[in-house]
Parts: C-alpha cells; sequence; structure tokens
C-alpha cells in the first residue's frame, strides 16, 4: 500500500503534481514538493488561458497537423 504525507516533506516518497486537461491536450506542473501553492495558481492561470471550450479547436488543430503529414511525410518537407 503507498502512503504519501505531502505536507511531510521526511516521510514524502514522491509528489503529486497540478494536472491540466483540454480536450487532447493534457500535462502536469510540479515543484519538486517545494511549493504546491505554486502549482495550483499556474495550473489555474493556464486553465484560464486555453479554456475548456477550446478543445474543438485544438481537435482540428491535430486532425489538420495529422492530413499534413500524411501529404508531406519529410519532417524538412514541412517545416
Amino acid at each position: 500500500i503507498w502512503v504519501n504525507s505531502v505536507d511531510d516533506p521526511k516521510n514524502c516518497d514522491f509528489y503529486s503534481s497540478s494536472t491540466v486537461t483540454v480536450g487532447p491536450i493534457q500535462f502536469a506542473i510540479s515543484t519538486d514538493g517545494m511549493f504546491a501553492g505554486v502549482s495550483s495558481t499556474l495550473r489555474k492561470l493556464f486553465e484560464e488561458v486555453l479554456p475548456e471550450e477550446d478543445h474543438e479547436l485544438l481537435e482540428t488543430i491535430f486532425i489538420m497537423r495529422r492530413k499534413l503529414k500524411e501529404l508531406l511525410p519529410n519532417q524538412e518537407e514541412r517545416r
């Protein structure tokens, strides 16, 4: 059984991260246990900058990229 005590660093074996998910995009923010409040603040900031309403736009961009890779398989040509 894993047990984590995030508020007691000497008894903490791993750190939790704040995660942000907007449609197909997901990322985690961690301060390596140094200041969880910063992770939380950054998560809130990213959620404001990338609102959930934008997930359809992001999905469309990913589909366009996939199609472009099919049309131009050579990475240098795509650039």
